[in-house]
């Protein structure tokens, strides 16, 4: 039977006085644990002891499986949006730019930045991009730049598009006379704009 892999551990370094750091080896010898590892589990049990939000009572242990996300970039977003004054300056700088640009990072816009509209792939593939920029690359600001303006070409190109293509079809509606007549346009109606829109029908 195949073996489930792990997850990768990152090592990190802490400095402790001598007197907490000889508990500690006294409490995970009562638990039978190693000392990296009574560390591990005496963290992960302090995380449900810190609220996330200072008006509940829900702690970083119960957002754990939302604010941790493999990419970076995904991370980063989620922490912005959930408690944005924990950023240090420079995720603030990061932030900023990436709000610069609704039209790139949001799916729908105008729009909000919520979980469900961000664009979180089109951030992560200008990731590399956007940490550039906040570094002074006018190259990468630039880049930028004309891509957000060009997918407001897009949409207004697309909107008037739209607008025309229903102009003209609601030019060929006549006042219905009899409700079959009534009928048979709300059916046109539909079918015009699911076809508009790629709805399925």
């Amino acid at each position: 039977m195949a073996r489930t892999p792990q997850p990768r551990k990152e090592a990190t370094s802490v400095r402790l006085e001598p007197k907490v750091k000889y508990l500690v080896e006294v409490a995970a010898r009562i638990q039978r644990r190693s000392v990296t590892n009574y560390i591990e589990w005496a963290l992960e049990e302090s995380l449900k002891s810190v609220d996330l939000f200072e008006d509940s009572q829900q702690s970083v242990a119960d957002y754990a499986d939302k604010l941790w996300q493999i990419e970076e970039s995904r991370r980063f977003v989620i922490l912005a949006i959930t408690r944005k004054d924990l950023l240090s300056f420079e995720e603030q700088k990061l932030w900023e730019l990436i709000i610069k640009y609704p039209y790139l990072y949001l799916k729908k816009c105008p729009g909000a930045w919520t979980d469900e509209n961000i664009n979180y792939k089109q951030i992560e593939n200008d990731w590399e991009l956007l940490n550039l920029a906040i570094n002074g690359d006018t190259e990468a600001s630039r880049e930028l730049s004309d891509h957000h303006d060009a997918m407001i070409y897009d949409q207004d190109l697309e909107k008037q598009q739209t607008d025309q293509k229903l102009k003209e079809f609601m030019d060929t509606l006549k006042t219905p006379v009899t409700k079959e007549d009534y009928d048979r346009q709300i059916k046109e109606l539909n079918n015009f704009i699911a076809d508009l829109f790629n709805i399925e029908k």
